[in-house]
């Protein structure tokens, strides 16, 4: 599995990338970020949920998890706590 989280926007307008390998991480943490995306139903949710708000951070989240692919672009105010669970794993492990 690998998974890219793009975050921009905010105040300052600054962009991150981190990038997380399957291959790098321990077995525990990569069933961990299985069940997240499980939970947030991340498969089935659509390209974008934004909020329209100006100066919200913005998040471009793609995972490639054995060829099942999906991409969202969502901001903080339009996503919900396990979304949020996810990005704070993700940014954790890179």
């Amino acid at each position: 599995m690998r998974i890219t989280l793009v975050q921009s926007g905010g105040f300052a307008g600054l962009r991150r990338e981190v990038i997380v390998d399957s291959d790098r991480i321990s077995i525990g943490e990569c069933r961990r970020l299985s069940e997240l995306l499980e939970r947030s139903g991340f498969f089935a949710l659509p390209p974008r949920r934004l909020s329209g708000l100006p100066d919200v951070i913005q998040y471009r989240l793609e995972v490639d998890d054995a060829g099942r692919q999906h991409q969202i672009t969502f901001d903080g105010e339009s996503c919900g706590e396990e979304l949020l669970l996810l990005i704070e794993q993700i940014e954790k492990l890179a």
